[in-house]
This record gives structure tokens, C-alpha cells and sequence, in this order.
């Protein structure tokens, strides 16, 4: 019963018990989630604005040849990463590569 004296509709109570779930999804969520830190927002210099490259990437060139990369997360002051060229079946090139931070920035 509501101070009225009346019931709730039903109606009521389940867009009351949606509004609650939502409540504590939300804040669930913003509780979970680690705010960048403002180095990596702010400075391109550091490994951490980089973050959006870790994964493979992969593409087919005007010339249709395969070109695919992938980047590894940042690690103890490197990315590590490797491409590879494809064209008629036949491996055209590779490569093994490494980002590093250095005194002078990311290289």
C-alpha cells in the first residue's frame, strides 16, 4: 500500500523495479571501470595511447595482396608485434617489430 492508501498499479511497481535495476547496473558498471590515466589521455608519448593498435589487423591492398598485423599489449615498456605480406599464395613479406618508450618518447 502506498501513504495514499491506494496500491501501486502494477505498471508502477515494475517501472519502479526497472528503474532500481538500472540504478545498480549502472553504478555497478562505473564502479568496474578504471578511468584512463592522465598520462595516457593526455601525453602521446607513452606506450598506453597506443593501446587502440593491440589486436590483428588485417586488409587486401589495391594489388590484392593480404596484409595482416599483429600488436601485442603494452609490456614491460614494449609492444611486440609482427606483419606479414600475402599475395598469389606466396608469403611476399614479414617483419618482427617492437615499440619501445624511451627517454625521448616511443619509438
Amino acid at each position: 500500500m502506498s501513504r495514499s492508501g491506494r496500491r501501486p498499479s502494477a505498471a508502477r511497481s515494475i517501472l519502479v523495479g526497472l528503474l532500481m535495476v538500472l540504478a545498480w547496473w549502472t553504478s555497478a558498471a562505473l564502479l568496474a571501470v578504471e578511468p584512463p590515466s592522465p598520462a595516457s589521455s593526455t601525453d602521446p608519448r607513452t606506450l598506453d595511447a597506443l593501446g587502440f593498435m593491440v589486436g590483428c589487423w588485417e586488409g587486401t591492398t589495391a594489388s590484392g595482396s593480404l596484409v595482416r598485423e599483429t600488436h601485442g599489449p603494452p609490456r614491460g615498456g614494449q609492444m611486440l608485434g609482427t606483419g606479414q605480406t600475402v599475395r598469389n599464395g606466396k608469403v611476399r613479406s614479414f617483419e618482427f617489430f617492437r615499440i619501445e618508450a624511451t627517454e625521448e618518447g616511443v619509438v
